[in-house]
């Protein structure tokens, strides 16, 4: 009786880390979740100074759960729930009406490689449709 309860609990146990999406860099994906901003500090010390650095506010997209992007030989997997978007300059006032709503987003992932990137994860963002 006693293995047939760790045997059953163990697999209760396990389920939530079997259950996480998994995504590559990339490759053309689409994710949901809460378009929010979220203070980071920028140039010229990227948070060495708070005093003097920059405060900028990235639009990043919340997910409701945990997803893990799979590493490549250059980057190690990546378990994240917050990922910056990555849009053209021009299309920053239409992102705004997004803020603090539900949307879907096509894009592809890619990782950060410059200080003006907040987040390990990035989406190069295609699309972005409101979810009613």
């Amino acid at each position: 009786m006693k293995i047939k309860i760790f045997i059953l609990l163990s697999l209760i146990i396990t389920i939530p880390i079997f259950s996480q999406d998994k995504y590559e860099y990339d490759t053309k994906i689409e994710i949901t979740g809460k378009i929010i901003t979220e203070l980071f500090y920028g140039p010229p010390g990227f948070g060495e100074d708070i005093k003097h650095d920059k405060k900028v506010y990235p639009f990043l997209i919340l997910l409701e759960n945990d997803i893990i992007i799979n590493g490549n030989t250059e980057f190690p997997d990546e378990k994240i729930r917050k990922i910056q978007l990555s849009f053209p300059y021009n299309q920053k006032e239409n992102i705004k009406k997004f803020k603090n709503k539900t949307v879907k987003i096509t894009g592809k992932f890619f990782h950060s490689d410059n200080g003006n990137h907040y987040t390990n994860v990035l989406i190069d963002v295609e699309k972005i449709i409101p979810i009613m």
